[in-house]
């Protein structure tokens, strides 16, 4: 049966959409290839038969007091499943002990939802919300509709796929000092710009932003592959995301930049290389099952 999804963003400031559109866009890919109906809201939450989804992040308490109004409201009319996107653990992108705002907001909003679904392991979810609803890790993996043309001209060597930082500035550059071309996604820009540079890319750089990030990033690994590059990746994850490096070329992080330039090098390897990872992504992934696996946990 078809389902009816509204995505409501209303917790994430218009301007900071541009840093979720990698993960947003899989997701609403996959909903639509399978039949289901997806459309965005910033101020309505809709009660059955739409099922309303909220990618996570609390900055503040209006959002809960606003979900919490909404439940009283429809009561079990409202169907209301949250989304989360990062490593709770994580004290770079949740704050250090004792300045975990995000993650105490989370907690007052937690008993609101009907399910839960991450597209990080969800290792942390019992142990901080033991309350609550299970937490279910959701993949994410090939759309056909996302798979970009191949571009004719690849000005770009290489791609480094976020922020430059302390972490991934010496390997940027031995690459610059070794004569690549590189250039940085950096965070908030948008999709169409970013997927054209991802595009023009001979390689992307996937790297974690320091020592402490346990996981990889799904959503940077799927859109380059979706744009037909090669992904060059640091090698550190041990969680189910691992997976991910089979559709990708791993390395240490002291070879990183060797990788790339051996890659550079013999142009013919790199794109037989780059259509072969391609190939065994679309093969053995797909958004579209990843959804459907867990369409079982939204309540009837």
């Amino acid at each position: 049966t078809p389902m009816h999804f509204n995505i409501f963003l209303k917790n994430h400031h218009v301007t900071g959409l541009a840093s979720l559109e990698d993960i947003i866009r899989p997701i609403c890919a996959g909903m639509i290839e399978g039949g289901h109906e997806v459309q965005f809201e910033y101020e309505h939450l809709l009660p059955r038969p739409w099922v309303n989804l909220i990618f996570e992040y609390f900055p503040d308490m209006t959002l809960v007091d606003e979900l919490a109004e909404a439940r009283r409201q429809f009561g079990r009319d409202l169907v209301l499943g949250l989304i989360g996107t990062e490593d709770l653990s994580d004290t770079i992108s949740m704050g250090e002990a004792g300045e975990q705002t995000r993650l105490d907001n989370m907690r007052q909003a937690m008993p609101l939802f009907d399910f839960i679904w991450s597209i990080v392991p969800v290792d942390d979810y019992a142990r901080l919300f033991p309350d609550c609803q299970p937490a279910h890790f959701l993949p994410l993996g090939h759309c056909p509709t996302l798979t970009l043309a191949p571009t004719r001209h690849l000005g770009i060597d290489v791609m480094l796929y976020g922020k430059l930082n302390a972490w991934r500035g010496p390997v940027v550059q031995t690459l610059l000092e070794q004569g690549a071309r590189v250039q940085a996604t950096f965070g908030d820009m948008p999709e169409y710009i970013r997927w054209n540079m991802l595009g023009r890319s001979k390689m992307v750089l996937d790297m974690r932003r320091g020592k402490v990030v346990r996981y990889m990033s799904p959503s940077r690994i799927c859109a380059a592959l979706h744009c037909g590059t090669l992904v060059v990746a640091e090698t550190f994850d041990t969680s189910p995301l691992a997976s991910l490096y089979r559709y990708a070329q791993a390395a240490d992080y002291g070879d990183l930049a060797e990788t790339c330039l051996d890659l550079m090098a013999d142009e013919t390897k790199r794109a037989a290389r780059a259509a072969q990872l391609f190939g065994r992504f679309a093969k053995e992934t797909s958004m579209r099952a990843n959804i459907e696996a867990l369409l079982p946990t939204i309540p009837a």
